[in-house]
């Protein structure tokens, strides 16, 4: 069931190494531009905000596009190394972008998805681009979307289901955005390569009731290492 987004969420953009936070339990993509650092608000009125480290606005700071149905992401969709825009739209699965001059990308406007899936964005083909991916917990089903229309290798698979979290993170550092699974109910991580097989914790448990996955590159190795929050006394 599709959960609205906190009333504000801050996000950290332009981190040295691809990371997932955290909004509502699903994974947002952040890119790697390693240029510049900047905190990003969004409220349910579709109003933007953004402070460079210098404290100065960017370019889209206190623009308006979106609203409270629409979920808010961060992720490079034009390949330029900054971070752009991505809006969700659960109840029809339309999906919104802007670049940093306000343009819209090759897919704004596309309807993909539904009220039923989770929407996830991550390079999956190495071209350091941010792809669209939906995940279906009901199911277990997965689909991409690579530069616009094309599908990944693993598009309509079938991996997962009732009780995990999906995510997207490079976990073996070949550039790759891959699967990765959280059973919370018992702590099992699970990992699809998208290059195929699985990776050397896959099975591993690790977690459990109340606590929360996340995935970032803490050593900076160019892989991601998994981490748990507990926000609940369970």
């Amino acid at each position: 069931m599709f959960k609205r987004f906190p009333r504000y969420l801050a996000v950290t953009i332009g981190l040295t190494s691809s990371v997932l936070v955290y909004a509502d339990n699903v994974g947002t993509a952040i890119d790697r531009t390693g240029r510049q650092a900047a905190n990003a608000i969004l409220t349910p009125a579709g109003n933007w905000g953004c402070r460079i480290t210098d404290g100065n606005a960017c370019e889209w700071d206190a623009t308006k596009w979106g609203g409270i149905e629409f979920r808010p992401f961060m992720a490079d969709v034009d390949g330029d190394s900054i971070s752009d825009r991505v809006l969700y739209r659960a109840t029809d699965g339309t999906w919104g972008c802007r670049l940093r001059n306000g343009a819209s990308c090759n897919w704004d406007s596309q309807k993909w998805g539904g009220i039923e899936y989770t929407p996830l964005l991550g390079d999956v083909n190495g071209d350091q681009i941010a792809d669209r991916v939906l995940y279906w917990a009901s199911t277990g089903w997965w689909g991409c979307k690579v530069n616009s229309s094309a599908l990944c290798n693993w598009d309509g698979q079938y991996w997962g289901g009732p009780g995990y979290t999906a995510m997207l993170t490079d976990v073996n550092g070949d550039g790759k955005a891959d699967r990765v699974l959280y059973r919370q109910s018992d702590g099992e991580w699970s990992c699809m390569l998208t290059g195929g097989g699985t990776c050397s914790w896959n099975g591993q448990k690790w977690g459990g009731p109340g606590y929360l996955p996340l995935l970032g590159d803490v050593n900076h190795d160019g892989k991601a290492d998994r981490i748990v929050y507990k926000n609940a006394n369970s």
